[in-house]
């Protein structure tokens, strides 16, 4: 008989699947030792034959398992995915320390809210092509249209922010000290 290993504890989830999978296995009867086959060892055309029908049930059964498995893997990812990201914002327990609970679990509302909106919307995007290329056509548009806007902005005045406060001011304070007399 074929022995199996049991998973070391604190194992992650994956290699416990792969364990289950493997017991399955060989519950089932999908794997098991070469002295099963019938005419194993006499060396015959039929030997080998044997050989090969095994395999490919072997091949199936490997196939279905995977299948199996992925669709598992693809479940469980779901389950959790909307509003699923992070647990609470890197900000609640400032929020705690300094405002108390009250002020917490309002903000954990605040947070929860738009963050599954978000998701759920991210979500679908994804889901739908179209929807994903209109989205990323509207971001390039936006990034343009800003950028354009920054650089005429720029281009109609030579001088920088600071200089254009600072002439202002004291045009306000020349203006405020002659309408005073």
């Amino acid at each position: 008989a074929v022995e199996r290993l049991a998973p070391p504890r604190g194992a992650a989830p994956e290699v416990r699947q792969l364990g289950a999978l493997e017991s399955l296995l060989l519950e089932e009867g999908g794997m098991g030792d070469s002295r099963e086959l019938p005419g194993a060892g006499d060396g015959s055309a039929e030997d080998a034959k044997a050989l090969y029908d095994r395999i490919g049930i072997l091949e199936r059964r490997c196939a279905t398992l995977q299948r199996k498995l992925s669709a598992q893997v693809l479940t469980a990812s779901r389950l959790g995915s909307v509003g699923g990201g992070q647990s609470h914002p890197i900000y609640l327990p400032w929020v705690l320390r300094l405002l108390g609970p009250r002020a917490g679990a309002l903000s954990l509302k605040v947070f929860s809210v738009p963050d599954k909106a978000l998701r759920l919307f991210t979500e679908r995007l994804l889901k739908h092509t179209l929807g994903l290329w209109a989205f990323y056509v509207h971001l390039l548009l936006l990034y343009t249209m800003a950028g354009s806007c920054s650089v005429f902005t720029a281009a109609g005045d030579p001088a920088g922010p600071a200089e254009t406060l600072e002439q202002q001011f004291s045009q306000a304070a020349a203006h405020a000290t002659g309408a005073g007399r």
